[in-house]
């Protein structure tokens, strides 16, 4: 078991801890600076993915209404398809 300046404890496996006491040597930070700024990126980047799906689930049905979408999806997806084929000829990028 390790211990913070504060008192916390957390329970690492010796492997691991035993790399992050190479890499808190290495870099001349405390073991505990590193796990906080882990800590830090690993929920910054949670919550980044919990806004996405929000947004995400929030999209779904948006053009359920649209009249122009009411058709077979194969010709849709190679209409757009062909737009896309028709803008990149006109870049000169095909």
């Amino acid at each position: 078991m390790n211990t913070d300046s504060t008192g916390r404890e957390v329970r690492i496996p010796a492997t691991e801890w035993e790399a992050l006491a190479e890499l808190s040597r290495r870099e001349g930070v405390p073991p505990a600076d590193l796990v906080r700024e882990a800590v830090r990126r690993y929920l910054d980047k949670k919550n980044e993915l919990l806004k996405a799906r929000r947004a995400l689930s929030k999209s779904f049905g948006v053009w359920k209404d649209r009249e122009d979408l009411q058709r077979d999806s194969l010709d849709l997806v190679n209409e757009l398809r062909e737009d896309w084929n028709e803008r990149a000829r006109r870049l000169g990028l095909d």
